[in-house]
């Protein structure tokens, strides 16, 4: 691949024929209509240039969007490091470019792409390589002039990060990579651990630690200390984010008696804004927040059934809404899937509740009853979500319910007789972690097309099962405190090497 030759600038009518082609296979095409690539915070503009793009996920498809060149112009696209950068990215550049343009800096790869009738570059790149991670990819495009005159440019940052989860031991923070179950070194020095995110670019991580701390991280440094601790209210609970906006708000819940006082939304970065909602004082075993994929709207469970939004651009309220069915208690998990916010409502006394679907193109308000007691909701890929009941419900325990397409069908029985104490997606569907009557553990299959069976009993001790949906699975929670992970397709089970959490501790799965 590095040793093509290189082709000649070509001439005007040439380039147009060539940038036809290009977007016609869809390298250099416009988004769709209604997709959304931007952010928050974009790049900054620089005389009308920006970029946009999803989180750098290893395993996962990135797309890169610069807006504004003039249409049909030429694009030299210099990404400044070859050897540090992606393999999948490096490989992308060259499968689209029309030339390559000469540059003085040693290692750097410059190419010349093609700005589409709407002045935008857009680049897809699934990030499959396994060199891909951790690596940087430092971008910068530069409007080119046939004339020679100046030229805009605007750069761009980022680091591929693996689908991770952290978990507290007694003085450092564990990471794990999601899709092999295997630890990441190093460890987070630190003890503590309440909610993490990673900033839009990968760049930075954030940790909500207890006692209202947030430290920011490098990401290439997760060894040494934090750059910035910023001291936020004690009561400080959660720290909500998405993909494409990052950190967004600290959620702070103040406890009172005989009234719970009002919580607060303090705004990031900065922590300079914050927004009173109304009291928090209910606990919520799932979600409480949910971030829109464009980053402009967030979702904030309040008290007495309330789902607040609001507009995370001014940082200020915006409609609420009401969720559950007459003789529903309290909200226990938010979700945002396919254009849809699911939130899931308890009764009390292990009886069935309700779900309550909002479709965000339209505004309308769908509520369903349910026919089990609901804990946790989790996405199981192709608009599918399994509603996992209350493991303390006896009435329920043994049931799980699937929605599609914001639509809840007729509970399914568990294969044998149990509680589900939690559920994860895997490549072919999702995995239920069931205690059985007699105390053991074993790991039921659900799948679209086959339903519910038995995959694995005997399973080490342990309360959560958490996956990115690939072929592996962490479980942890049990009162050892061990680790393991988990097979997902083949069922294999292996402690991991020198991770130890805390008993039922908190935990943050990034991004």
């Amino acid at each position: 691949m590095m040793s093509r030759t290189r082709p000649t600038t070509p001439r005007p009518p040439v380039f147009r024929a060539l940038a036809a082609v290009l977007v016609a296979v869809g390298l250099l095409a416009a988004p769709p209509a209604g997709a959304q690539l931007a952010g928050r915070a974009p790049a900054p503009a620089a005389d009308g240039l920006r970029v946009h793009h999803s989180f750098p996920e290893a395993g996962r498809t990135l797309r890169i969007v610069v807006e504004g060149f003039a249409p049909g112009g030429l694009v030299q696209v210099v990404l400044d490091d070859v050897a540090a950068a992606p393999p999948s990215v490096v490989e992308a550049l060259y499968n689209a470019l029309i030339t390559e343009v000469p540059h003085p800096r040693v290692g750097a790869l410059s190419v010349a792409l093609a700005a589409d009738d709407a002045g935008l570059v857009t680049l897809v790149v699934p990030l499959v390589d396994a060199a891909d991670t951790d690596a940087s990819c430092d971008m910068l495009f530069r409007e080119l002039q046939e004339n020679g005159g100046a030229t805009r440019t605007v750069q761009l940052h980022l680091l591929v990060q693996p689908p991770t989860l952290l978990l507290p031991a007694d003085d450092h923070v564990l990471r794990l990579d999601l899709r092999s179950g295997e630890l990441i070194e190093p460890s987070i020095p630190g003890r503590g651990l309440v909610a993490a995110a990673f900033s839009s670019d990968g760049l930075l991580g954030h940790l909500l630690r207890p006692e209202g701390v947030l430290e920011t991280w490098s990401a290439r440094d997760w060894g040494g200390s934090p750059f910035a601790v910023t001291r936020l209210d004690p009561a400080s609970d959660d720290l909500a984010h998405g993909d494409r906006v990052g950190p967004a708000f600290v959620i702070v819940r103040p406890q009172g008696e005989p009234f719970t006082p009002p919580g607060r939304l303090v705004f990031l970065p900065g922590a300079g804004r914050e927004l009173v909602v109304e009291p928090l004082g209910e606990d919520v075993p799932g979600r409480r927040w949910a971030v829109e994929p464009d980053g402009f709207t967030a979702f904030v469970a309040e008290d007495d059934l309330l789902v607040r939004q609001v507009d995370l651009l001014r940082g200020e309220p915006r409609d609420v809404f009401t969720a559950g069915l007459p003789g529903d208690l309290s909200i226990a998990d938010l979700l945002l899937v396919d254009g849809r916010l699911l939130v899931v409502s308890r009764r009390g006394g292990g009886r069935p509740g309700s779900l309550s679907v909002l479709d965000l193109a339209t505004g309308w308000l769908s509520l369903f009853p349910l026919g089990v007691d609901p804990q946790r909701l989790v996405a199981v890929g192709q608009d599918r979500v399994l509603v996992v009941p209350a493991a303390e419900s006896v009435e329920t325990a043994g049931s799980v319910v699937v929605v599609e397409a914001g639509v809840p069908a007729a509970p399914q029985r568990l294969p044998l007789a149990g509680a589900v104490l939690d559920a994860a997606a895997s490549p072919d569907g999702a995995r239920l972690l069931v205690r059985s009557p007699d105390g053991g553990l074993r790991l039921d299959r659900w799948q679209a097309d086959g339903g519910l069976s038995t995959q694995l009993v005997g399973l080490p001790d342990a309360t959560r099962l958490v996956s990115s949906g690939d072929a592996f699975g962490v479980l942890f929670g049990g009162e050892d405190g061990l680790v393991h992970r988990v097979g997902l397709l083949d069922g294999s089970v292996e402690a991991v090497p020198g991770a130890r959490t805390r008993v039922d501790p908190a935990f943050a799965v990034l991004p």
